[in-house]
C-alpha cells in the first residue's frame, strides 16, 4: 500500500499535470476562437482587439469571481473539477456554435457592415457573448487550485509561482501545438474539440483526487505573520502596481512583435513562436521566484521594486537591440544552420532562428516579468483563508491591465509615437512603479534608492546615446534606397522607398512589416495589371468592380481606364494604403483622385459578406498566401461569399503566385475555386505569376470584339505599357482551362477554413513549379475562341514568347538567361515588357 506521503506527491503531480493541461486548451481554444470570429467580424485591427479583449477581461472577472467563491468551500479541488466541467461544456457548445457561423451571422450582416453606425456595438456584444462565459470559467480555475495547493501563508510565492509557471508552460506547450501540429492534423474545428476533450479529462480527474482523504482547508486565521504582512493600504497599492505592470508586460509584448515582425517570417509557425518564446520566459521567471527568492521572506518587497527596476533595464537592452535586428538575424540565421542536421534545414532553420532573435531581443525581461506574479501573490495575501479572494483580485487587475496594454500600444503609442518612445515610456513606467513600491511602501531600503538612481540616469544616458532615429534607422535599413516615407499605424509599419535605378522612371517599394507587398517596377506592374485587364475583357460589359487589397493601386488604376466601369469599390485593410498612393503615380492612373474610385478601410472578406451589392468584377491580389491570416482570402468559404456577390456574367480574378518554393500550394489555391466554380482558367504573365479567372459560363472569347475594347482610349496605353497591348499577347498568357486544368489540380487537397492548408504547409514537398510543369498542361487557347484566330502565325509567336520569358525567370545561367530573353523578343519585337526583360537580363 502506498505511503500517505506518496499519495501525497502523486496528487502533487497530477494536480500540476492538471493545470498544464489546462494552459494547453485553453490557448488552443484562443487560437480556434478567435479564427472563427475572424470570419463574423473580420480581420481588421478592432475587430481583432475587440476579440482579445473579449477574452481577457472574462479571465478578469472570472478570477475576481472565482476567488470569492473559492475561499467559501471546503473542497476547493471539487469545485475546481466543477469549473472544468463548465468550461468544458461552453468549449464545445461555442465551438460548435463558432463552426457553423454562416448558419446564424446572416440577419447581423448589415449591422457588422462597414459603413453601419452600430459595427462597433455589435463587433463588441458578439466578442463578449461568445467568449464571456468560458473565460470566466478559465480565469477562475486558477484561485480554486490555489485554494486547495497553499496550505501555509509562507508558501504563497512559491506555490504559486510554480502553478502559475505550471500552467503558462502549458500555454506555451499550446501555442507551438496548435501553431505546429493540432490544425494541420485536426483542422481547426477539431482542435477546438479535443482541446474540450481535454478539460473534460481535467474535470474527471480533478473530480477523482478531491474524492480522496485530505486535510481539510481551513480559515487560516491564525496564520497572519506580522513581520510579513502589510497594512491594508499597502496591499491595496501593490495591487494597483501589479495591474499597471500587466499594462506594461503586454504593451513590451505589441512592441516586441511588431518590431520582430520586419526580420522573421509572417508564417503560423514563426508567430506560434515567438509566442510561445514570450510565454517560456514567463515560465522560467515563475519557477526562479519558486527555487531562489520565495523563502527570502524578509526580502520580498525589496525584490518585487528591484524587478520592476530589472525589467526596466533589460527592455531597454530590448531597445538596443531592436536597433540591431538584421545582425542579430544573420547571426542566429548561421547559428540555426550550424545547430540543425542538413536534412532539416530548410525546414526548420528559419523557425530556429525566429526563436534565437525573440530569445535574444525580449527573453530576458520576460523572465523578470514572470517572478512578478508569485511575489505580488504573497505581498498581497495577508493570510491563507483569503488566498482564493487575493489571488483572484490580484491575477483580475493584472489581466484587465494586459488588455489596456494591448490597446493602447497598438492603437495610441505605436501610431502617435512610435515604437521608440513607446517602448522608452514603458521603461519610464516600470521604473515609476519601482519609485512607488518604495516610497509607497516606505521601503527603507537605502540600497535600492540607489540602484533606482542609477537605472534611471543610466536609462537617460541610453536614450539620449540613442535617440528615436535609431529605431528609425532599423525600420528603413535597406540598402541604396530613399525613404519616402515612414508610418507607423495600428495596423502596421509601413515605408516607402524610392530607388535610384536606370529607367523613365524611379523604383518605389511598398513595405509592410518589413515585407514587400508591391512596386512600380514592369514585372510587377505586369500582372498588377493583368489583374484588371483580364476579367474586365472576359466580361461582357461590365459596370463596376471590387478590388481587395491594393498595394500600390496599379490593378485599380488599369480599371479606371474603362469608361464603362462607373464605379470601383477599392477595399484594404489599412487606410494607409490609400494615403501612399500619390508615390506610385503613374503606374496607378493617380487612382485615388478618380471620383468613380470609392476607398474602403475594411476586411476584405467581410466586406464581401456584409455588403449586398453584386459586382461584375471582383479581383483580388491578397499578400503572399502563406503568410498568417492570408489564407481567408483563398479558401472555399471565401470563393462561396464572393460568389453570392456575382451575377450569371460576373468575373473573379485571382492572384496566384506560382513561385512559391512549395509548387504543390500553387495547385491548392486554383483547388479550391474548384469547389465553387466549374469554369476555372489559369493565365501566366511573367516570373511564374498567376492569373485564376473564375466564372459561372464557360471561357468563351470573341477575339474581334476583345481587340475593339483593347483599343479603347487609356485602355490601350495602360495595357502596351505592360506588352499586353494585342490580343495575341494577352491570349498568349493562356495556360488552360475547366478539365484539363481541374486534372492537374487533382492530386492535392483543397484549403479551407477548417482546413487553412496553406498556413500550415511544411508537409509539402520542396519543389518550385517550373515551366515545364506549365507547359505540360497548356491548352491551345484557339479551343475558347468563338472564331478561328485571325493571325494563328502571332499568337502562336505570342504564346512561345511568353514560356520563353518564364524560363528567363528560372535560368540561372546569366548568359543562357540573356540568350533565351533575346530569343523572346525576336518572336515580339515590339512588346514592351520583353524589351525591358531583354535589357535587364543581359550579362
Amino acid at each position: 500500500m502506498p505511503s500517505p506521503k506518496g499519495i501525497v506527491q502523486t496528487r502533487g503531480t497530477l494536480i500540476y499535470l492538471m493545470f498544464f493541461s489546462s494552459g494547453v486548451a485553453s490557448l488552443t481554444l484562443q487560437v480556434v476562437w478567435f479564427k472563427y470570429l475572424q470570419f463574423v467580424l473580420g480581420s481588421s485591427t478592432g475587430a481583432v482587439s475587440v476579440t482579445i479583449a473579449s477574452f481577457f477581461l472574462g479571465l478578469s472577472l472570472g478570477a475576481r469571481l472565482g476567488g470569492s467563491f473559492a475561499d467559501r468551500t471546503t473542497n476547493p479541488l471539487r469545485a475546481y473539477a466543477g469549473v472544468e466541467a463548465f468550461i468544458s461544456v461552453l468549449a464545445l457548445g461555442i465551438t460548435v456554435l463558432l463552426s457553423n457561423w454562416a448558419a446564424w451571422v446572416g440577419p447581423l450582416l448589415g449591422l457588422l457592415a462597414a459603413d453601419s453606425a452600430l459595427k462597433l456595438p455589435m463587433t463588441v456584444l458578439i466578442g463578449f457573448g461568445t467568449l464571456l462565459l468560458p473565460t470566466m470559467g478559465m480565469g477562475a480555475t486558477l484561485p480554486f487550485l490555489a485554494r486547495f495547493v497553499v496550505a501555509a501563508r509562507d508558501e504563497l510565492a512559491a506555490k504559486i509561482g510554480v502553478l502559475y509557471g505550471i500552467n503558462t508552460l502549458g500555454a506555451a506547450t499550446g501555442a507551438l501545438a496548435v501553431g505546429f501540429v493540432l490544425i494541420e492534423w485536426l483542422g481547426v474545428m477539431g482542435s477546438g474539440l479535443l482541446a474540450s476533450a481535454l478539460y473534460l479529462g481535467i474535470s474527471a480527474l480533478a473530480f477523482l483526487l478531491s474524492r480522496a482523504p485530505q486535510a481539510e482547508v481551513g480559515t487560516g486565521e491564525a496564520e497572519e505573520d506580522a513581520q510579513n504582512t502589510l497594512d491594508a493600504r499597502t496591499r491595496g497599492m501593490l495591487v494597483g502596481i501589479f495591474g499597471l505592470s500587466g499594462f506594461v508586460a503586454i504593451a513590451y509584448e505589441v512592441i516586441w512583435f511588431r518590431m520582430l515582425s520586419l526580420v522573421s517570417a509572417r508564417s503560423v509557425y514563426a508567430f506560434s513562436s515567438m509566442l510561445a518564446v514570450y510565454l517560456l520566459g514567463l515560465v522560467l521567471g515563475s519557477f526562479i521566484c519558486a527555487r531562489f527568492l520565495a523563502h527570502k521572506k524578509d526580502a520580498l518587497l525589496s525584490s518585487f521594486a528591484r524587478v520592476q527596476i530589472l525589467i526596466g533595464a533589460s527592455a531597454l537592452l530590448s531597445l538596443a537591440m531592436m536597433g540591431k535586428l538584421n545582425t542579430i538575424k544573420a547571426l542566429s540565421v548561421n547559428a540555426s544552420l550550424a545547430l540543425l542536421p542538413q536534412s532539416l534545414e530548410l525546414h526548420l532553420a528559419d523557425i530556429l532562428s525566429v526563436n534565437l532573435v525573440s530569445l535574444a531581443v525580449f527573453g530576458l525581461p520576460t523572465t523578470l516579468i514572470g517572478i512578478a506574479f508569485p511575489l505580488a501573490s504573497e505581498l498581497t495575501i495577508h493570510r491563507v483563508g483569503v488566498v482564493g479572494s487575493g489571488l483572484g483580485r490580484l491575477y483580475s487587475w493584472n489581466t484587465l491591465g494586459g488588455v489596456l496594454g494591448s490597446l493602447g500600444a497598438g492603437f495610441l503609442l505605436l501610431p502617435t509615437i512610435g515604437s521608440f518612445w513607446a517602448l522608452v515610456s514603458m521603461v519610464a513606467l516600470n521604473l515609476g512603479l519601482a519609485a512607488l513600491v518604495i516610497w509607497g511602501a516606505r521601503l527603507k531600503d537605502a540600497v535600492m534608492k540607489r540602484e533606482l538612481a542609477v537605472a534611471l540616469l543610466a536609462s537617460i544616458a541610453v536614450v539620449a546615446t540613442l535617440g528615436p532615429g535609431y529605431i528609425n534607422a532599423q525600420l528603413t535599413a535597406f540598402n541604396h534606397a530613399e525613404v519616402l516615407e515612414l508610418r507607423e499605424s495600428k495596423d502596421a509599419t509601413f515605408v516607402v522607398l524610392g530607388y535610384d535605378m536606370d529607367g523613365p522612371e524611379p523604383f518605389v517599394q511598398l513595405l509592410a512589416n518589413g515585407t514587400s507587398y508591391a512596386n512600380n517596377s514592369m514585372i510587377g506592374r505586369r500582372y498588377m495589371g493583368a489583374l484588371a485587364h483580364l476579367p474586365v475583357l472576359l466580361h461582357p460589359e461590365p459596370k463596376n468592380a471590387v478590388v481587395i487589397c491594393i498595394g500600390t493601386g496599379t490593378t485599380v488604376g488599369a480599371l479606371t481606364t474603362y469608361q464603362s466601369l462607373s464605379e470601383i469599390h477599392a477595399v484594404d485593410l489599412s487606410k494607409e494604403v490609400f494615403e501612399f498612393a500619390p508615390h506610385f503615380v503613374p503606374v496607378n492612373e493617380s487612382f485615388h483622385t478618380n471620383s468613380a474610385v470609392r476607398k474602403i478601410a475594411a476586411d476584405g472578406r467581410h466586406y464581401l459578406l456584409s455588403t449586398q451589392q453584386t459586382f461584375d468584377v471582383l479581383t483580388f491580389e491578397p499578400p503572399p498566401p502563406m503568410d498568417a491570416g492570408v489564407v481567408n482570402l483563398y479558401s472555399e468559404e471565401f470563393y462561396q461569399i464572393a460568389k453570392e456577390r456575382m451575377d450569371d456574367q460576373s468575373v473573379i480574378a485571382q492572384w496566384v503566385p506560382m513561385t512559391m518554393a512549395r509548387g504543390d500550394l500553387s495547385k491548392i489555391l486554383i483547388k479550391a475555386m474548384f469547389a465553387n466554380f466549374d469554369h476555372v482558367s489559369l493565365w501566366a504573365t511573367n516570373r511564374m505569376e498567376g492569373v485564376a479567372i473564375a466564372s459561372k459560363h464557360p471561357l468563351k472569347i470573341d477575339e474581334a470584339a476583345l481587340a475593339l475594347r483593347m483599343k479603347e482610349p487609356g485602355v490601350y496605353e495602360n495595357l502596351k505599357a505592360i506588352g499586353l497591348e494585342e490580343p495575341e499577347d494577352l491570349l498568349g498568357t493562356f495556360i488552360a482551362a475547366d478539365d484539363a486544368l481541374r486534372a492537374w489540380v487533382e492530386d492535392v487537397p483543397s484549403v479551407t477554413d477548417n482546413n487553412p492548408t496553406i498556413e500550415y504547409h511544411r508537409s509539402f514537398e520542396l519543389r518550385a513549379l517550373q515551366p515545364d510543369d506549365l507547359l505540360g498542361i497548356r491548352e491551345d487557347v484557339s479551343k475558347y475562341l468563338t472564331a478561328p484566330p485571325s493571325d494563328p502565325a502571332a499568337l502562336e509567336a505570342a504564346r512561345q514568347a511568353v514560356m520563353l520569358s518564364h524560363r528567363v525567370f528560372v535560368e540561372k545561367d546569366a548568359v543562357k538567361k540573356g540568350a533565351l530573353a533575346n530569343e523572346a523578343l525576336e518572336l515580339r519585337p515590339d512588346n514592351a515588357f520583353l524589351q525591358w526583360q531583354a535589357e535587364k537580363s543581359q550579362p
